[in-house]
């Protein structure tokens, strides 16, 4: 991928086809040809969100955008042999439009005057971007407010682009957490609402949870608003090409292993480095497990180095730069990594 696609075309980048479906874009590498990203909103004359006298719905769960996308739409279903996987992946030549985060803040701030979240949102960004000294340029809107599709009570979906924009904002956001003014971390009954939201595909027990998520800073409580942000490595940081790593589905496991390294542990797609303790289930080599990988943001910030924890996920055998080992991928329904240090 190169820089003149935009920031479309990574994490938090949305695509629309030709049939007004409109994809969110999932990490930062992709086919040839193709951009991987699900279906999250689609024309609907029942819909409940509206933008230019259109009605669009929210396609909620990922059996439900499944099931749309292979009966209704297969064009869009996706086998990729590389990485041994079914994607949602839209070839470019189905790309109608393409909604940039950074694009839609910048707008934002051109506008005179916005509506309550979209106020909101350039409140945000100024108090983010004061504190910690993080350029507005690399921050975005992502989700319903980047789209114009987003109702009173949307959330704030917030992006910072950049690997020391990413480190300078969390260390920000922990300060203005600590000072509990206009950002605050969730109260009780918004945790009981995210944990319904998420434990019907990643179940732990509400108190785990509620440790969890509380010591987090991607999200909280801005000025009333929830908010979630995602950190992302910016285009020009992007690591690797497609193709050069190349991974095998061994089925699902579950370890509990120690964290050894939580330096990637920040960004979205994830990444935690572990030393395997125990095979719990699966076709695990334990000396070869090196990795527990997400491309879910809800996974980032989900331990700390020295930490045990307990994951479950699908097992892959990963080729890449001349090395052959093990990770784990969390993400999908029944999935989870929890720390058992807290």
């Amino acid at each position: 991928m190169t820089s003149s696609r935009g920031r479309w075309a990574i994490e938090g980048g949305y695509v629309e086809t030709p049939e007004g479906l409109i994809f969110t874009v999932k990490g930062l590498v992709h086919p040839p040809g193709r951009v991987v990203a699900y279906l999250r909103y689609m024309r609907e004359p029942s819909g409940d969100r509206v933008r230019g006298g259109v009605r669009y719905r929210r396609v909620y769960g990922f059996e439900e955008q499944e099931s749309i996308v292979k009966t209704c739409y297969p064009k869009y279903s996706y086998y990729d042999s590389n990485w041994d996987a079914e994607l949602q992946a839209v070839p470019l030549s189905d790309v109608v439009c393409t909604y940039s985060p950074d694009e839609r803040l910048k707008g934002l701030f051109e506008s005179r005057v916005g509506d309550k979240l979209e106020e909101l949102a350039k409140g945000f960004a100024e108090e983010l971007s004061s504190t910690s000294g993080v350029d507005l340029g690399f921050m975005g809107v992502s989700g319903s407010l980047l789209l114009s599709l987003h109702h009173e009570g949307s959330d704030v979906d917030f992006m910072v682009y950049g690997r020391e924009n990413c480190i300078k904002a969390q260390r920000a956001m922990r300060d203005l957490l600590d000072e509990a003014k206009s950002f605050k971390r969730l109260g009780e009954a918004q945790l009981k609402e995210l944990y319904r939201s998420r434990s019907t595909e990643t179940p732990m027990s509400y108190e785990l949870f509620a440790k969890q998520e509380l010591r987090k800073v991607i999200q909280g409580v801005y000025r009333g608003c929830m908010y979630f942000i995602r950190f992302v490595k910016d285009l020009n940081e992007v690591e690797e090409s497609y193709g050069e790593r190349r991974t095998r589905g061994l089925g699902r496991a579950k370890v509990r292993a120690l964290v050894t390294d939580d330096l990637e542990s920040i960004f979205t797609p994830c990444t935690y480095g572990v030393k395997c303790l125990e095979v719990l289930s699966g076709k695990v080599d334990a000396g070869r497990l090196l990795e527990v990988t997400s491309f879910r943001g809800r996974f980032a910030e989900q331990a700390l180095r020295g930490e045990e924890v307990e994951v479950k996920g699908r097992l892959e055998e990963v080729h890449f730069r001349g090395r052959i080992y093990q990770r784990l991928v969390v993400g999908s329904r029944g999935d989870y990594m929890v720390s058992l240090s807290l």
